[in-house]
C-alpha cells in the first residue's frame, strides 16, 4: 500500500501534463506514488504519458465521468493511506509535500488539508480556487483566506499560519483514504463544482477537522474544467451549491436559508442580465433553480444519513454573518477584515465550554504566558493582568520588511501597566532583505520597553532550500544580536526544527510549538526553554483563541530576562 498517492484526473489535458507533471514527479517522487486517471481523453494524453512519463502510473476510465465520479472510480483502484487530489494545471514547489504529510501524521483528528494556493500568472497573488483555505457564510456562499467573491488579495504573508478551515480546495486536496470513504467520497451526481466543499462539510459534520498549511505552497493556472464565463459553470455552481445546502444544513436552518436563497438567486440572475447584459448566465441561474427543484428528492436519503451521523451541531467555520452584506454594504472585501467577526463567532459557539473548561495553568505549577497580535483584536488588559495566571506576554511587533502590528504600541503600554513581563517578536520572512527586516523590528522593539529578550518567529522557508534558508536566517540572527547585545529567543514548531534547524541553533534558547498533551522532545533532544502547548487557549479578557506557553523543567523568567 502506498503512503501517499498523488492522483491527477485528466481529460484532454496533454498540454497541461507536459508542462506541469515534471514538477510533480521531480518534487514528489521520494514521498509519493504519482497516478494519472484519464477520463477517456480524445487528445494524445495517454501517448504522452507512456512515452514521456513512464514512471507515472496510469488509470484509464471508460468515459468522461466528470471530476467527482472520475475521482471516485480512480481512487477505488488505489490503496494508500493518503490520497492527494491534484489538478493537472498545478505547479508544485520544492518540499511542498513534506509539511502536509508530517502534519497529517501527527494529527490523527485531521481528515484533510491543503497547501497555500497562488496564481501561476502572478505568483504574489492568491488563486481563486481555494487561496489559503475556505469557509462558508450563513447562506452558503463560499469564501477564502485571500479571496472573497471576485476580490483576490496579494500574498504578503498575512495568512502564513496553519489554521482550521471548513473546506479545502479540490485542486490540491490531501485526505485520509479512510475519511474519504467513510464520508461517502465526492458526490458523483455533482459532476463538477462544489463537490469538494460538499465532501469537506460532511467531514466537519462528522467531527473531523480540516486545515490549510501555508508552509506548503503551489501555483495554479485555474479554469481547467470550465472557464469562469461559461454558463455551464454558472449552472453547476448554483445547482450544486443549493444541493449541498439541502444535504448538510441542520433542520433548524434549512427552511430560512432556502427562503433567502430563493430571493437572492433570482436577484443575482436579474442583476447579471441588467447590469452585465449576460443572457447566458441569466438563463443558467434559472435552469439551475429548476434542476435543483426537480432532483431535490433524490437527496432525501443522503440528508437523513448526514444528519444521523452529525457530531457537531455548531461548526465555527460556517460563519453566522452574511457575506453579501459584509462585502457590498460594509465594504469588507479582504478576509483580514472579517477576522474579528470570526473571533466573535468562535467565542459564541464555545462560551459554555469555556465556563467549565479546566485550563493547563489551573492544574500545574509552571509559569505560563501568552503571545498576542492584532488577530486577537482589543485586549482588556486590566482583566488579563488581574484575573489570570499569565505572568508574561510576547507581543507581535513586526513582520518582514515593512509590516507593523497595529495593536503593538497600545498592547505593550497596557501589558506593562497591568504587571506582565513583556517581550516583542518579529515574524521572519526568509526572502525579504535582512537589513530591512532588522530596521523594521528596531523601529518597534525598543530596548527600554523590554523585560524579555527579543523573539524571532520562524515558521516558513518561503520555498527556499534548507541551506539557503539557513544562510538567510543566520545572517539575520547575527544582526539582531549585534543590535540588542544578546541572542534572541527562537520560536518554531517541532517538525520545522527537526527538518530545517536540527543541530544548527544550539547556542540559542528555544521555544517549541507542539499542540499535544506530551511535552515536546526534538530529534537531538536539546534543551527547550518554553513550550507553546496550544494555539486555541482561552483566557478572560481576550476575544478568540490565544497561543499559550509555559516554561519547561526548572526554567523560569530569569532565563529570558532582557539584559539592559
Amino acid at each position: 500500500m502506498d503512503k501517499v498517492a498523488i492522483v491527477i484526473l485528466n481529460w484532454n489535458g496533454a498540454k497541461m501534463l507536459q508542462q506541469y507533471l515534471p514538477t510533480v514527479l521531480n518534487y514528489s517522487r521520494d514521498e509519493a506514488t504519482v497516478y494519472v486517471a484519464d477520463n477517456a481523453s480524445t487528445d494524445n494524453s495517454l501517448d504522452l504519458l507512456h512515452t514521456k512519463f513512464p514512471e507515472c502510473k496510469t488509470i484509464v476510465l471508460d468515459k468522461n465521468w466528470g471530476f467527482a465520479e472520475g475521482y471516485n472510480k480512480a481512487l477505488k483502484e488505489i490503496e494508500a493511506e493518503y490520497y492527494l487530489l491534484l489538478n493537472s494545471d498545478i505547479e508544485v514547489t520544492h518540499h511542498w509535500l513534506t509539511p502536509l504529510v508530517e502534519f497529517m501524521d501527527v494529527h490523527p483528528e485531521v481528515a484533510a488539508c491543503q497547501p497555500k494556493m497562488l496564481s501561476i500568472y502572478n505568483k504574489d497573488m492568491f488563486e481563486y480556487a481555494g487561496a489559503c483555505g475556505g469557509y462558508l457564510d450563513r447562506l452558503g456562499y463560499p469564501f477564502c483566506r485571500g479571496r472573497i467573491f471576485d476580490t483576490i488579495e496579494e500574498d504578503n504573508g498575512q495568512y502564513d499560519y496553519a489554521t482550521e478551515i471548513l473546506w479545502a480546495t479540490g485542486a490540491a486536496l490531501m485526505i485520509r483514504s479512510k475519511d474519504y470513504w467513510d464520508a461517502g467520497g465526492l458526490d458523483g451526481r455533482f459532476f463538477a463544482h462544489c463537490e469538494e466543499i460538499d465532501l469537506c462539510w460532511r467531514l466537519r459534520i462528522r467531527g473531523r477537522k480540516l486545515y490549510c498549511l501555508p508552509e506548503s505552497q503551489v501555483y495554479h493556472v485555474g479554469g481547467g474544467t470550465l472557464p469562469k464565463s461559461n454558463p455551464m459553470k454558472t449552472f453547476l455552481n448554483f445547482r450544486n451549491n443549493l444541493t449541498m445546502l439541502y444535504k448538510c444544513l441542520p433542520d433548524s436552518e434549512l427552511k430560512p436559508v432556502m427562503r433567502w436563497r430563493w430571493w437572492l438567486d433570482y436577484l443575482a440572475a436579474w442583476q447579471t442580465l441588467i447590469l452585465n447584459r449576460n443572457w447566458g448566465d441569466f438563463k443558467a441561474i434559472f435552469k439551475a433553480r429548476r434542476a435543483f427543484k426537480r432532483w431535490r428528492k433524490d437527496f432525501d436519503d443522503d440528508r437523513r444519513t448526514i444528519q444521523d451521523n452529525r457530531v457537531l451541531q455548531d461548526i465555527p467555520e460556517q460563519c453566522r454573518f452574511s457575506l453579501l452584506w459584509q462585502y457590498y454594504a460594509k465594504g469588507r472585501k479582504h478576509f483580514s477584515q472579517l477576522v474579528l467577526l470570526l473571533c466573535c463567532l468562535l467565542m459564541s459557539v464555545s462560551v459554555q465550554a469555556q465556563e467549565f473548561e479546566v485550563q493547563c495553568e489551573d492544574t500545574c505549577t509552571h509559569v505560563h504566558g501568552i503571545d498576542l497580535s492584532h488577530y486577537q483584536g482589543e485586549v482588556f488588559w486590566h482583566i488579563v493582568g488581574d484575573s489570570t495566571r499569565m505572568k508574561y506576554v510576547y507581543l507581535k511587533a513586526t513582520e518582514g520588511g515593512d509590516r507593523i502590528d497595529d495593536t503593538f504600541e497600545r498592547n505593550i503600554e497596557m501589558a506593562h501597566h497591568h504587571g506582565l513581563k513583556v517581550g516583542s517578536y518579529h515574524f521572519y520572512r526568509p526572502r525579504t532583505d535582512q537589513l530591512k527586516q532588522l530596521r523594521n523590528f528596531q523601529s518597534q522593539c525598543l530596548p527600554r520597553e523590554q523585560d524579555l529578550i527579543p523573539m524571532i518567529d520562524i515558521e516558513t522557508t518561503s520555498g527556499l532550500p534548507t541551506e539557503d534558508f539557513c544562510d538567510s536566517l543566520f545572517y539575520f540572527l547575527d544582526l539582531v544580536e549585534e543590535v540588542y547585545h544578546q541572542k534572541p529567543l527562537i520560536y518554531t514548531g517541532r517538525n520545522f526544527y527537526n527538518k530545517h534547524l536540527l543541530g544548527k541553533i544550539d547556542d540559542y534558547k528555544l521555544m517549541i510549538a507542539m499542540y499535544t498533551e506530551e511535552e515536546p522532545v526534538v530529534a537531538d533532544e536539546r534543551d527547550i526553554i518554553l513550550w507553546q502547548y496550544t494555539g486555541k487557549g482561552r483566557i478572560v479578557g481576550v476575544n478568540g483563541f490565544v497561543d499559550k506557553s509555559r516554561f519547561m523543567g526548572e526554567h523560569s523568567l530569569r532565563d529570558i530576562r532582557y539584559r539592559h
